[in-house]
């Protein structure tokens, strides 16, 4: 379920909107967890979010310039990290027993491989 309209949806904005408002209470851990809310969400649900909705998003945090480079720059990497990971566990969907990496399919993990 791709979002090709180039909006994000309702449920995005309201983790975010939890995120604004756990960064006013500036409890670290709920800031955090409030972060990979939204971050997880966006990626489960497979949408796209563009710069326009990430500057429009950023307008209601009050971050400060240099905050607010460094928190696009988490967005993107871990967005970023979600969507290679995504690529390779849909490699793996093809396996009946969702073992193939212990069983020794002849693939050894390389750079960009989350091993668990």
């Amino acid at each position: 379920m791709c979002n090709a309209g180039a909006v994000i949806s309702n449920w995005a904005r309201q983790d975010w909107e939890a995120f604004t408002a756990a960064i006013a209470g500036e409890e670290k851990a709920m800031v955090q967890a409030a972060l990979q809310r939204f971050l997880l969400g966006v990626a489960y649900r497979q949408e796209e979010l563009h710069a326009h909705e990430l500057a429009e998003l950023l307008e209601k945090t009050e971050l400060s310039g240099d905050a607010r480079a460094a928190l696009v720059d988490d967005i993107e990497f871990s967005l970023g990290l979600l969507a290679a990971y995504d690529r390779l566990v849909g490699e793996d969907d093809e396996d009946d027993d969702g073992f193939a990496e212990l069983q020794g399919n002849g693939r050894e993990p390389g750079p960009g491989y989350l091993v668990i």
